[in-house]
């Protein structure tokens, strides 16, 4: 959990946050005699690993994280400010499996991650504005077993400079354009091993650049009206590609408290460096695309409540899949993964609505609560098979209510509800366990339930804040689950483990201190 404290100008302002969750500190002043800048510095460590461990000693997964981040803010001129931000982390995934561990089995995964973020704003007149940055992220992993051999290594590059523009020439106009230059690069190393023995399945290494241009036009002849056409042009080095994406975006106000929204569009999304590891000799994949239209129609009632109504229809092409790398029965019999490489088969079609009642309120009362349907569904145009797509989720329900007396207590309860995704993969279930089957996301993992609440006081001093808080975390302790890396027995055709649970009733105590 992060904690801000509030802006001042002419002061030094510090924050701490401890928690059986995580601990976290805030620093930040102004910079300069002059104070045309300032600077702030943050820390946090996550213990959400430990309080799992203590809840629950069978727990088999957990996760924990340490980061931190600063950020300087610099006016060169009235027209001109300069940004430079890091950020710098730690994550560390534990896994323990109680059930014949083996060689190969994962027990401590480490990731380190850096962000430089360089970014230049100068706003010479009214009707003209300019943001140059340039970002630089890397990032680590390995990946060891039980012996301390490492089974997974490698690294991610990116190295981006993103420019753009707005200009007003007169009331009603607005042209945005901009332009984006990215240089990429990877390398993975992949082993296995038995008792005595490593076999190295994969050590390469990668490198791609891609550039993009865009321009979207907004006339707003009224307050009442806006239409904003654009187009998107990108070219993708790896398979040496261009492809241009188009939008229309308009919002019409019926009346006082009625607003109607339409927007379309096409979109492409290039194959990555690891798709192009992954592929056979000589193919080159196409870029994804999907065409989306939506509709929608917002209602005001009072000056606090309003109701959003929405649907929407996306129809992808492209798409990508590992073409013969999931374990499956063909013709009663298992069939095993061979040559897997990805490739473009997969068509589909989603169609959603969405309905969402929101109350906003400075104090009192507020909150909202939203109803979501989804039908998502991909057909490989090669093998002529039609499944739900991976994270197909039909039914989705968020709540939200929160109270505030006075601006210093607080009360709030957060629901969520969703039928939940497929278990990915040729997974079948008789009465007895999983099985495995001819037919993809066949089943779905059941249904995500969780209840939270909040309750917090603010105890304010001349010269500092305290704030004391304690959180119930899924109060109902609902078993919910999550997909899982799952094994399969070739002689008995019985799947093992398909989904794990994830966490139970979690109480989290903690103190905010601002001074």
């Amino acid at each position: 959990m992060a904690a801000v404290g509030p802006r001042v100008a002419n002061s030094l302002i510090t924050t701490w946050l401890a928690a059986a969750r995580a601990i976290a500190a805030v620093a930040e002043g102004p910079l300069g005699r002059a104070r045309r800048g300032s600077w702030l510095v943050t820390g946090r460590k996550s213990y959400i690993d430990w309080l799992l461990r203590q809840i629950d000693s069978t727990t088999g997964t957990t996760f924990g994280f340490t980061d931190t981040q600063g950020k300087l803010t610099f006016d060169l001129s009235p027209r001109q400010t300069l940004r430079v931000s890091l950020i710098a982390g730690q994550s560390v995934l534990r896994e323990v499996e109680d059930q014949m561990p083996d060689a190969n089995t994962l027990d401590r995964a480490v990731n380190s991650t850096v962000i430089a973020n360089l970014q230049w704003r100068f706003t010479p007149s009214a009707k003209f504005a300019t943001s140059q940055q340039v970002y630089l992220l890397t990032a680590d992993y390995r990946n060891r077993v039980l012996d301390g051999r490492t089974r997974e290594e490698g690294g991610d590059r990116d190295l981006t400079w993103r420019g753009s523009a707005e200009w007003n020439p007169r009331s009603g106009h607005l042209v945005e354009f901009g332009a984006q230059a990215q240089s990429l690069y990877v390398r993975r190393v992949d082993r296995r091993f038995t008792n005595t023995t490593e076999q190295l399945l994969v050590d390469t290494t990668g490198d791609a650049w891609s550039a993009a241009g865009w321009a979207q036009y907004r006339w707003t002849p009224s307050a009442r009206i806006s239409v904003t056409p654009g187009v998107r042009f990108e070219h993708w080095q790896l398979f040496d590609q261009s492809k241009a994406s188009p939008w229309l975006l308009a919002d019409f106000e019926v009346r006082s408290g009625m607003r109607l929204r339409f927007g379309t569009g096409v979109q492409h999304q290039s194959a990555t460096l690891d798709h192009a590891l992954g592929t056979l000799p000589d193919d080159a994949l196409v870029p994804e695309r999907s065409a989306t239209i939506e509709a929608g129609i917002e209602q005001r009632i009072g000056s606090a409540w309003r109701i959003n109504v929405s649907a929407y229809h996306r129809q992808d092409d492209d798409r990508l899949r590992v073409v013969n790398g999931e374990i499956r029965l063909e013709n009663n019999r298992v069939v095993l993964p061979n040559t897997a490489h990805w490739d473009n088969v997969l068509t589909g079609d989603t169609n959603g609505a969405e309905i969402v009642l929101e109350r906003r309120s400075i104090s009192g009362f507020n909150g909202w609560l939203s109803y979501a349907w989804s039908d998502s569904r991909v057909e490989d145009i090669q093998r002529h098979e039609s499944y739900p797509a991976d994270f197909d989720q039909r039914h989705t329900v968020n709540g939200f209510v929160g109270y505030r007396w006075g601006g210093r207590t607080s009360l709030s309860a957060r629901m969520r509800y969703g039928s939940n995704f497929p278990i990915a993969g040729y997974v079948g279930q008789d009465s007895i366990s999983y099985t495995l089957s001819a037919e993809r996301n066949g089943i779905r993992i059941p249904a995500y339930a969780r209840l939270d609440f909040r309750a917090d006081r603010t105890f304010t001093y001349r010269k500092s804040r305290l704030t004391v808080f304690l959180e119930i975390v899924n109060a109902t302790n609902h078993e919910n689950f999550r997909l899982n890396g799952f094994g399969v027995n070739t002689l008995t055709r019985r799947v093992f483990d398909p989904i794990e649970t994830t966490f139970p009733l979690l109480p989290v105590a903690g103190v905010l201190i601002e001074f």
